[in-house]
């Protein structure tokens, strides 16, 4: 930024003047006047003209020049010292003053802190395990809600310590007791920690963050990963609830409870302890193949349902039986018979019986060339 003396911001004024409020003119009679000068921008002629005009002055005037500074503390001498041997570059702004307010790492902070807080909230069970009630664990949500806060402020080149978020998070949650509206004793909570947590706690990285190895990263985001995980499950295990088809709500975990003695489970528990002893006595190559078959992955078993035949049918009845049903279907005596419904039901069946026509013609054709070692 180019820094001019008085004189040369008077001699700005009469150039501008002199060209008629003209700044390109003004810029060239100023070049031609005073050649061995630093031509100013056309910009600054009407900057120029423009605080002389509202401010009275030639200058840019000094913006909170009155702001309060800190005070000079064994705390604050001790961390700029660090600082500055920690990075000997670091500038005096920096070292100086507190981590500027900032809107949007507000914002996320509480965001965070509700997201955590609401999730401690609903994973408390509402009604008593086995006779015990745990309603007390309540207390827990306020933890919930400054850790969040507390680590949305520590992203970054800003730190501070978890205490103030957590003591005055402790402080407004006494006002549940004055406001039984819910909305209104979380959201004075959340801003209480939050504002606390930015006035008092925040400050400025004294060194960089260590680089912590990678096996402790993932140990650490597995651990994280496994209380998320934990505290969605203890809603839906003890606070969820399953809605039959009569209407009836019943709670998660006697769902769960219920459902390992279904029969469903019980015979699925059967099939598979009697597939584990099959395996057993023939090997698992077996199993394996039962499992193929009885998956019909070329669909001939569903073919011959269709066609309503029985697997042992042969290739002269295969026929017969789709050329006598096609013949009352097909695609012509259906659009003269049946309206526009009826007949995309009936193409829809006639399709289907041609395929499964295919299916089995192909399939059949191919075991009796595989038995003679003849290609049809």
């Amino acid at each position: 930024m180019v820094h001019y003396t008085f004189e040369e911001y008077r001699d700005m004024i009469m150039c501008y003047g002199e060209a008629r409020s003209n700044s390109y003119e003004a810029q060239r009679i100023y070049r031609e006047r005073y050649p061995l000068r630093q031509v100013p921008n056309v910009r600054t002629f009407i900057d120029v003209h423009r605080r002389l005009r509202e401010d009275g002055c030639f200058r840019k005037p000094k913006l909170n020049s009155g702001v309060s500074r800190s005070r000079r503390t064994v705390r604050n001498e001790e961390t700029v010292l660090r600082m500055v041997e920690n990075n000997p570059r670091t500038s005096t702004r920096k070292t100086s003053s507190a981590p500027p307010f900032s809107i949007s790492r507000f914002i996320s902070a509480i965001m965070i802190g509700y997201l955590w807080g609401q999730l401690v909230m609903i994973a408390i069970p509402e009604s008593p395990i086995a006779n015990y009630d745990l309603t007390f664990l309540h207390w827990l949500i306020p933890l919930g809600c400054s850790i969040g806060v507390w680590v949305v402020g520590n992203i970054g080149r800003e730190t501070g310590k978890p205490w103030i978020a957590i003591g005055s998070a402790y402080l407004a949650y006494l006002s549940r007791y004055l406001y039984y509206d819910e909305s209104v004793w979380f959201s004075l909570m959340l801003v209480t920690c939050a504002l606390a947590f930015d006035t008092f706690s925040k400050e400025w990285r004294p060194h960089k963050k260590e680089e912590r190895s990678f096996m402790m990263r993932m140990v650490i985001i597995t651990l994280c990963g496994l209380l998320y995980i934990s505290l969605w499950g203890c809603y839906f295990y003890f606070n969820g609830k399953i809605t039959d088809s009569n209407g009836d709500t019943v709670p998660f975990h006697e769902a769960v409870h219920h459902f390992f003695t279904s029969p469903w489970w019980t015979d699925l528990k059967q099939s598979l302890y009697d597939t584990y002893v099959f395996a057993q006595h023939h090997g698992w190559y077996e199993v394996y193949k039962q499992i193929i078959d009885l998956s019909d992955v070329t669909g001939e078993q569903n073919a011959y349902k269709v066609l309503g035949l029985g697997p042992t049918a042969s290739q002269s009845e295969i026929t017969a039986r789709w050329r006598s049903l096609s013949r009352s279907s097909t695609p012509i005596r259906l659009r003269i018979l049946l309206s526009n419904a009826k007949l995309r039901k009936g193409l829809w069946r006639f399709n289907r019986r041609t395929k499964s026509y295919r299916i089995l013609r192909r399939n059949v054709n191919g075991r009796i060339s595989s038995r003679s070692g003849i290609n049809i």
